[in-house]
């Protein structure tokens, strides 16, 4: 066994005997690894500095506990599974602004430590790549995502002004902030408006200031799931029932996808298909209806088939001069 992996080995056992032995002081830890009490508040530093919250009782019956709640559990990861989280990683290291750089920046350092001490590569991903593409820079939105972030912990209420897209204009909104999600290339804030009286979503880029208050909400039991499952992407609204016939080869592309939750498809003649879905609101599908062109018809409803045919003449109006 190595050097590393014995020192290792006297860190687990050294947290496993603080969990499992409440109140344990470092002289009988030292007993039991045969070690000195010295190195045992080594390890218990360098426990603490990986986050593991380990609290001491000062006196002469002192001893050291963890905190309330804790439990350790060791993770461990074959080689594919460090492969894949490696590359996972790296896809979003390579994103500019990404908020969490340096957590996670720490973990793929840790994966790579322990797959070269197994004697594994960590190159061995180099054939495999995920593609995200960027939409925007988070660099200087970092304090801002670290202070919501601590404000959801401590379910405490802030005011914001967000400078919203579809009003365009920049309100102020108190609100109870419940969850930070990364979809679509943007930051967006979940929280309850209190001005609205409802839940909204707010891209984070888009909040010009933060004021915390000496206020607390209680906590609720949410879920990010439950919560966007009825989107086409972030869109919140009225439950629409949507149906759109496409034709080959684009039919193919449809029917080889799992586009929403909701989606049945039916097949007709030719290679022909209607994909029936129930999205709330219609404006994010509408985009994505209009990207396969002459290829997709929308059937239902009929105030979105009217929206597409009206936004089609203002385009066709637009390229009618072959020069401009």
């Amino acid at each position: 066994m190595s050097q590393i992996q014995e020192k290792f080995k006297r860190l687990l056992q050294t947290m496993q005997l603080i969990q499992n032995t409440p109140g344990i002081n470092s002289t009988e830890i030292a007993d039991k690894l045969k070690t000195s009490t010295r190195t045992v508040q080594r390890y218990i530093k360098e426990l603490r500095e990986a986050g593991v919250p380990i609290e001491a009782s000062a006196g002469h019956m002192g001893g050291f506990a963890c905190s309330r709640g804790y439990e350790f559990q060791p993770i461990y990861f074959t080689t594919k599974e460090s492969i894949v989280l490696t590359l996972a990683a790296q896809t979003l290291l390579n994103q500019k602004g990404f908020p969490f750089r340096n957590e996670l920046e720490s973990a793929v350092q840790k994966i790579n430590s322990s797959m070269k001490h197994a004697k594994l590569n960590p190159t061995e991903s180099t054939h495999v790549s995920v593609m995200i593409p960027p939409r925007g820079n988070y660099e200087k939105y970092q304090s801002l995502i670290d202070s919501l972030n601590k404000v959801i912990q401590s379910c405490q209420r802030v005011v914001i002004k967000y400078d919203s897209f579809s009003s365009q204009q920049v309100s102020e909104r108190k609100i109870d902030p419940l969850h930070i999600m990364f979809r679509g290339g943007f930051w967006y804030l979940v929280a309850y408006c209190h001005s609205r009286k409802m839940l909204r979503m707010f891209r984070v880029d888009r909040i010009k200031q933060l004021q915390i208050l000496d206020e607390l909400f209680e906590a609720v039991d949410f879920d990010i799931e439950e919560y966007i499952k009825n989107s086409w992407s972030i869109a919140k609204g009225e439950k629409t029932k949507v149906a759109v016939r496409f034709s080959p080869p684009i039919s193919r592309l449809i029917e080889e996808a799992k586009w929403h939750e909701s989606q049945e498809i039916e097949k007709l003649d030719s290679g022909n298909l209607i994909l029936h879905l129930e999205v709330e609101e219609t404006w994010e599908i509408k985009k994505w209806i209009l990207g396969f062109g002459k290829y997709a018809e929308v059937l239902e409803p009929l105030s979105l088939r009217k929206e597409i045919r009206e936004e089609l003449g203002e385009m066709v109006e637009m390229y009618a001069s072959p020069d401009r």
